[in-house]
């Protein structure tokens, strides 16, 4: 067996915290600290929670996985002090720390971890089951070391497995048929569970002796509180120090007033994009796509509808910020690049009004799709109609009910069974931002590998690099195709990603100063609670509260030892291109 990648507990404790996250002052522990979560998040189970944010937030604080996803999005070891990986990405060999507890004062074993990875195949709780579902054998050899063998090979699945999949005690669930009855919320992670009441609160105590660090905040409170209107009051009031809500734009400049509350903002990773249907005239064209890319102004859309709190896209469809995102893909309008390439297939020739003709003298006007709920949307759907109108093309905003727009759009969610518009203005979450590979289903055109490809977009270029990729170990060579990937739909512009909102939180600085934002998280997350002075090396280049306005996201710089470049291969070799 080849050793891909090992590490040990000191290495992690000199990296835990790296690049470029939304980070503000430390100070010292404080007994007890009250945060509004904005739902009802149920039991906080890994079986139970409801939603991505704040369920599965909270939920980490409980329940610790093998390997985590850093404040910029990358995977580092946690419950692991040691492991490797053999050269096919499919025998994974790991040791635990070996001070590892549960809640309840049992010592966390191998059993645990093998238990964790199969127990998801007995339930229907299907986010689990997909990472479970591919793993053939757990080998254990002793209470702290375990391999784990693949049905197949998967670069991916550290990062999309390891750190996702949360450890269940088995001496909780093993006897139990459907996990969400159990009512013990018993996990190893930095919290602890003491008190739950529904619709009402939650109450967390620190564990004093967690492996990593004892954690800043001794008692953690989490009132339920629904209301947004009622939860920023609070805020004001110090009630509460901070919340789990994000905070709207247009509120931001009243919140900068206000006496001891800061606005931290953080890389939000939902996507919001002009859809095409490239299996239409003359949107199978991809000139005329380039034109319609080159005509819109994102930073115009980001500055009146999200005043100013957002993050242009790269062309190439990932976050520009991400370890393997394209900055040099992000495009500057251009209107007189727009009417060249126009003209030069053949829409010279323009009405009365202005509007460009096609072979058949008949105008280009066609209409844009929109939900008839997202009022943030419907602005964005008008800012592209007046934007396409300056360089001869009509649109028509059509607003519609979100079930009648899917049924257009992606009927069934099933991209086999067609599709039925020229454009929408569509979004896609964090988690298909947060996978590399994700590019692969987005736009393959086979539509049984590319099963998230809504607007049927063809490519052999793309189709042979996803190809590539699926047959390509090599995580330096897998970060090189998916830098290509992104040059092919940059160049092809099957859709163009117009801006990812950034995430906005208030907090009252008094009451606690030292809230992390994590790419498309909230603040309520493992990174806020430990304490600086043990864990790693932080220097502050940029405090992270908002200015008025801004165009980036507020970042954090750590000045990291040299190991950190060798670490798993994330931060690969990236070749950056001139735009």
């Amino acid at each position: 067996m080849r050793i891909v990648k090992n590490i040990t507990f000191i290495t992690l404790l000199i990296i835990v915290f790296l690049n470029s996250f939304s980070f503000v002052s430390a100070q010292s522990d404080v007994d007890q600290l009250v945060v509004a979560i904005h739902r009802d998040e149920n039991t906080l189970s890994p079986f139970t929670y409801v939603t991505g944010n704040p369920g599965i937030e909270t939920v980490r604080l409980i329940f610790d996985s093998l390997f985590t996803l850093d404040p910029d999005s990358e995977a580092i070891p946690w419950m692991v002090s040691d492991y490797t990986i053999d050269e096919d990405y499919q025998v994974y060999e790991i040791t635990l720390h070996n001070d590892l507890k549960w809640h309840d004062g049992k010592s966390v074993t191998a059993s645990d971890v093998a238990f964790s990875y199969t127990y998801p195949l007995t339930q229907n709780y299907t986010r689990w089951r997909k990472i479970a579902e591919q793993v053939d054998t757990i080998d254990i050899f002793d209470d702290q070391r375990l391999r784990i063998i693949l049905n197949g090979s998967n670069q991916n699945f550290i990062d999309q497995g390891m750190a996702d999949l949360p450890i269940i005690p088995k001496h909780i669930y093993e006897n139990v048929e459907d996990a969400q009855t159990v009512s013990e919320t018993i996990g190893s992670g930095m919290y602890k569970l003491v008190e739950y009441k529904r619709d009402q609160f939650y109450k967390f105590e620190r564990v004093q002796d967690y492996f990593i660090a004892t954690p800043t905040v001794k008692q953690l409170i989490m009132p339920i509180m629904t209301d947004m209107s009622s939860i920023f009051q609070a805020l004001r009031a110090e009630q509460i120090a901070a919340t789990t809500a994000l905070l709207a734009p247009e509120l931001v400049t009243d919140f900068r007033d206000e006496q001891n509350i800061n606005v931290l903002s953080g890389a939000g990773l939902n996507v919001t994009l002009l859809q095409f249907n490239n299996e239409v005239y003359p949107f199978s064209e991809s000139i005329f796509r380039q034109a319609i890319a080159l005509a819109i102004d994102q930073q115009d859309i980001i500055d009146t509808v999200l005043l100013g709190y957002g993050d242009r896209a790269s062309l190439g469809f990932s976050h520009p910020s991400l370890p393997w995102g394209r900055e040099d893909l992000v495009i500057e309008r251009d209107v007189k690049k727009s009417n060249q390439l126009l003209d030069e297939i053949g829409f010279e020739q323009k009405n009365q009004s202005g509007i460009r003709l096609d072979d058949n003298d008949k105008a280009l006007e066609f209409d844009l799709l929109v939900y008839a709920n997202n009022p943030l949307r419907i602005r964005t759907a008008q800012l592209i109609a007046e934007h396409l109108q300056e360089v001869g093309i009509e649109v028509n905003v059509v607003s519609l009910e979100p079930g009648t727009m899917d049924d257009l759009v992606y009927p069934g969610f099933d991209v086999t069974q067609g599709r039925d518009y020229d454009m929408a203005i569509w979004g896609w979450s964090a988690p298909v931002q947060l996978r590399s590979n994700m590019l692969v289903e987005l736009f393959t055109s086979e539509l049984s590998i590319g099963s998230l490809n809504i607007g049927a977009f063809t490519s052999e270029a793309f189709d042979l690099l996803s190809e590539q990729l699926r047959n390509t170990l090599d995580l330096e060579e897998r970060m090189a195709i998916i830098d290509d990937m992104q040059q092919v739909i940059a160049d092809e512009v099957p859709l163009v990603t117009l801006f990812f909102p950034q995430q906005l939180v208030a907090y009252n600085q008094s009451l606690y100063d030292q809230w992390v934002i994590p790419n498309g998280g909230s603040s309520i997350n493992k990174f806020s609670f430990l304490p600086n002075d043990e864990i790693g090396v932080r220097e502050v280049a940029d405090q992270s509260e908002v200015t008025i306005p801004t165009q980036k996201s507020n970042r954090l710089w750590l000045l990291m030892l040299i190991p950190m470049i060798f670490f798993i291969g994330m931060k690969r070799k990236r070749r950056k291109t001139n735009a």
